[in-house]
């Protein structure tokens, strides 16, 4: 895993990461922080432009899959609402983990507890680039 827990980097909303899912089999991983009563937007794009292609996977406290995202060349997303309050485990890795693949990974607020991001920063976390706006 990259980074290695527990160094695991919260996702932030409004934020879009940057990732390289490399050397194969790389992963990268990101703890995301929901409050109650709270629907988010989390979206996978795949910016490779060929070869592998990203695969997400979000685990619940009890390291159950609770959604799969799966894209090629495109984008796609997940927008649950959460009725309580958790902490869940984002997994990004390349689909058949025999490839390397470049992703962007964003995460909106659409209703509830969305705290505000104001400050434009950038962080480096071995390949990944998070980007606040």
């Amino acid at each position: 895993l990259n980074p290695v827990l527990p160094d695991v980097p919260p996702l932030y909303y409004s934020q879009v990461v940057q990732g390289e899912i490399s050397p194969v089999p790389d992963s990268d991983v990101f703890l995301l922080l929901v409050d109650p009563n709270t629907t988010i937007l989390l979206t996978l794009t795949d910016t490779t432009g060929g070869g592998g292609h990203p695969i997400l996977e979000v685990f619940d406290a009890e390291g159950q899959v609770v959604e799969t995202l799966y894209q090629n060349d495109g984008s796609a997303s997940w927008q649950p609402t959460f009725t309580e309050a958790g902490t869940y485990v984002v997994l990004i890795r390349e689909n058949g983990d025999n490839n390397t693949a470049t992703f962007n990974l964003g995460l909106q607020c659409i209703f509830g507890e969305c705290p505000d991001l104001t400050p434009i920063e950038n962080h480096t976390w071995g390949e990944l680039k998070a980007i606040y706006r």
